[in-house]
């Protein structure tokens, strides 16, 4: 699969945008076309937001960077629409969701969103045990 650099703007918030073509063969003039919007954004003390107290235990959780990223694709298009498909699914993104994208308190939210699904996640299995021992298999109600 190739992948092809449509457009690369930094945003007003100092985010950098990358908008990629993805698109592919698929039969005879038949593509799936496929437009991915990325946006790297870093995990620093400003943009742990109200967690800025513990901002170590959101980078060492979340990692250095988050990435934000959007997949628009369209299926089985005939080959002399794809250009056109792509430009659609780039003018349609630019209009709705960048604006969003480029505001200030966009990387403060969306650093607060996946530092509480990171959290969620984490609850989901049970802590290592370190002292050796095996836990049970199965929990205390169902005894």
């Amino acid at each position: 699969m190739t992948v092809k650099l449509i457009r690369n703007e930094k945003l007003a918030n100092g985010l950098t945008l990358e908008l990629l073509d993805l698109s592919r063969p698929l039969a005879g003039d038949r593509w799936a076309v496929a437009v991915v919007a990325r946006v790297a954004v870093p995990v620093t003390a400003e943009s742990a937001g109200a967690a800025a107290d513990n901002w170590t235990e959101v980078r060492d959780l979340l990692g250095p960077e988050v990435v934000y990223e959007k997949k628009m694709a369209r299926h089985f298009v005939d080959g002399a629409e794809k250009d056109a498909q792509v430009a659609a699914m780039v003018a349609s993104f630019c209009e709705q969701a960048l604006p969003y994208i480029a505001r200030p308190l966009f990387v403060l939210r969306f650093i607060g969103q996946r530092y509480r699904e990171a959290l969620a996640k984490r609850g989901w299995y049970p802590e290592e045990n370190t002292s050796g021992e095996t836990s049970p298999t199965t929990p205390e109600s169902a005894r």
